[in-house]
């Protein structure tokens, strides 16, 4: 849209002079709460979000003069979404900005969680939170976002073990990952694992989103472990169970149905049980040759092993094993 079009656009949707006497003399929030809302409406239709996100902002004040919490917090949620829209546009366009779009969404949000927390609706504050965290982790500020998900977290303690949990854990991991933490994104992982419930479950009892959830944490676990090389002293049992099962050099104790590198007593207590995989048996084989690879340092065992493996990987695990295979060992010359 050129300027002269946002101008008319503008001018033709500027407060009309009945609903500005409404506004300062005898205020009907009903009324004006509509017409703002269709004005907002409007004005994101001629993508102006900016403007729309004020006039949101109007519908939510007057949601509040009239006493109805839940409209006013939704209202603040449209108007910190078009925020984000713009902002997230003008990242994508690479434009110049102050991060204000950013700013007046955190506000936003920020009000409209403490609303649903004083009515007690505590899941719709941390949905809402969980949306800014997203939006942070596209704008690439994975720091922010990685406070934000705790913020999340914080308000959903009540559910531990729960979906929705889980869920904040896996993407609080990966904001981790794009923020550089590593060992935090390990530990996050094994948290989603232990708290899941899946160690007492097993492999033959954990199905859909939940195995597939144990698959991914558990894969990415292995290959975090290879990349920050802790020393055995500093890894937690869980860490140096599978560990132990992954470098073993006998295939036979890798069933994905009875996967125990050694008794929780012979590791110095490890929580709810020993580790056990979940990975399919092929994935299972394959990653465990990976990792045998990785260890003795062979270039081209590690090479062919990745190659094998990489079909099983998103992006994410992808990037771990390049990586990986750029830290082995090269021949001199090479």
């Amino acid at each position: 849209m050129d300027i002269s079009s946002i101008a008319d656009s503008l001018l033709k949707f500027s407060v009309p002079e009945r609903l500005r006497q409404r506004l300062t003399q005898r205020p009907a929030p009903a009324e004006a709460s509509a017409e703002l809302y269709a004005l907002s409406r409007q004005l994101e239709a001629d993508d102006l979000r900016v403007f729309a996100a004020a006039c949101a902002e109007g519908v939510a004040a007057c949601e509040g003069v009239a006493e109805n919490p839940v409209a006013e917090a939704e209202a603040l949620l449209r108007s910190a979404r078009l925020h984000l829209q713009e902002e997230i546009e003008t990242y994508r366009m690479c434009l110049p900005t102050l991060w204000d779009s950013l700013y007046y969404a955190i506000d936003a949000i920020s009000k409209a969680t403490d609303i649903f927390e004083q009515i007690g609706v505590t899941h719709l504050a941390v949905t809402a939170l969980m949306e800014l965290a997203k939006a942070m982790s596209t704008l690439a500020r994975p720091h922010d976002a990685v406070q934000t998900y705790q913020k999340a977290l914080d308000l959903n303690k009540a559910h531990n073990g729960t979906r929705e949990r889980l869920v904040i854990l896996r993407d609080l991991a990966e904001a981790h990952i794009q923020a550089g933490g590593l060992v935090e994104a390990l530990t996050t992982y094994e948290e989603i694992v232990i708290v899941s419930g899946l160690l007492k479950l097993g492999p033959a009892k954990a199905i859909g989103w939940y195995r597939e959830l144990a698959r991914q944490c558990e894969i990415r676990q292995v290959l975090l472990l290879l990349i920050v090389e802790a020393s055995p002293g500093r890894l937690s049992p869980y860490h140096a169970q599978m560990l132990a099962v992954y470098r073993s050099a006998t295939f036979g104790s890798v069933s994905p149905t009875s996967t125990s590198a050694t008794k929780k007593d012979d590791v110095g207590g490890a929580g709810p049980g020993s580790f056990v995989s979940f990975l399919p048996p092929m994935e299972l084989l394959h990653l465990k040759d990976f990792v045998l690879a990785v260890t003795g340092k062979d270039l081209r065992r590690t090479i062919a092993a990745s190659e094998r493996l990489v079909e099983h990987l998103d992006a994410t695990e992808t990037a771990f094993l390049d990586y990986l295979v750029d830290l082995c060992p090269h021949p001199s010359g090479n």
